[in-house]
């Protein structure tokens, strides 16, 4: 999980109206895997459901999106092509 801490923390405070002992109860049981604080708040009665996916909501959305980069490693040598095979068409 890349996202920012503060924005994550603010976001539970402001649109989860989660108290600040209830985050630091969450962080305590995650330590160091942020990536779990979403389970540990609905496993301790934190969030309910509704509030669950309202958080993977906005974790999903500040998440930037992967990109795939693809890098030769020889730039003397050039990969193959493979050809796409034709699709069948319908009658």
């Amino acid at each position: 999980m890349t996202i920012c801490r503060t924005r994550l923390l603010n976001f539970l405070q402001a649109e989860l109206a989660l108290s600040p002992a209830a985050i630091a109860l969450a962080l305590r049981q995650v330590g160091a895997d942020l990536h779990l604080l979403p389970i540990v708040l609905w496993q301790y009665g934190l969030v309910n459901l509704l509030e669950l996916e309202q958080l993977w909501d906005w974790l999903q959305a500040a998440e930037p999106t992967p990109t795939l980069t693809l890098v030769q490693s020889r730039p003397d040598r050039v990969l193959p092509q493979t050809p796409t095979p034709a699709l069948p068409t319908a009658a």
